[in-house]
């Protein structure tokens, strides 16, 4: 039986990527690791970027402890872990948004990226940039979505982000929702669009296949 550890930072993607993996995978062993503090301690002051990652980083040690195989990090604001933890854990770490990104770069060149959260925007649009060619992005931030989340306002959440998907298609090719949480927020933009929306848990299952 293969062991994934899957880092968190907010309880949404917990189930989510649960209910992803075993649809997706047979005979695998997931170990939740969910600090819900980090996001907040994000937003108030990003200097503290490097210990979130140390935060993860213990995190991902007690996952190598426990016998993981491989460490899916589910959080985009803190994407840049993965370099962090380079020769510190002897176990592979996964970001969450690398497939989607180099799916992007490869086919398209007029991007937009959306997030409920300041804190991804950068680390997000910094690797699209990353993928060896020229792209012009828009980044936006979706105005209200994370504060609906919060109160559990899933529907307003939803909601918010599917019209903003729907505004910067009109001036880009294609969209990317830069955050796992975002995912479901899919299922009310109009279906003759889907195939310009990109999500990073549907990219990382793909890629996944490749590990397990």
């Amino acid at each position: 039986m293969k062991k994934i550890a899957i880092l968190h930072t907010a309880k949404s993607t917990v189930p989510m990527f649960h209910k992803l993996i075993n649809q997706n995978f047979r005979d695998v062993q997931i170990y939740n690791w969910l600090d819900d503090s980090i996001l907040p301690m994000l937003m108030e002051d990003a200097g503290t970027l490097e210990y979130a990652f140390e935060k993860l980083l213990t995190y991902s040690r007690f996952a190598e402890g426990q016998g993981a195989e491989l460490i899916l990090n589910a959080c985009s604001s803190v994407g840049e872990f993965k370099v962090y933890a380079r020769n510190k854990i002897s176990v592979p770490v996964l970001r969450i948004d690398d497939p989607v990104t180099d799916i992007l770069a490869a086919k398209y060149r007029r991007i937009g990226v959306l997030a409920t959260l300041e804190t991804t925007l950068r680390p997000s649009t910094e690797l699209l940039k990353g993928k060896g060619r020229e792209l012009e992005i828009s980044a936006e931030v979706v105005s209200g979505a994370y504060e609906a989340a919060s109160k559990g306002n899933q529907q307003d959440h939803d909601s918010l982000i599917a019209k903003a998907v729907m505004n910067m298609l009109e001036r880009k090719e294609a969209v990317f929702l830069a955050q796992a949480s975002m995912s479901e927020a899919l299922r009310l933009v109009p279906e003759e669009f889907h195939s310009a929306v990109y999500t990073s848990t549907a990219c990382m299952m793909e890629a996944l296949k490749q590990y397990l």
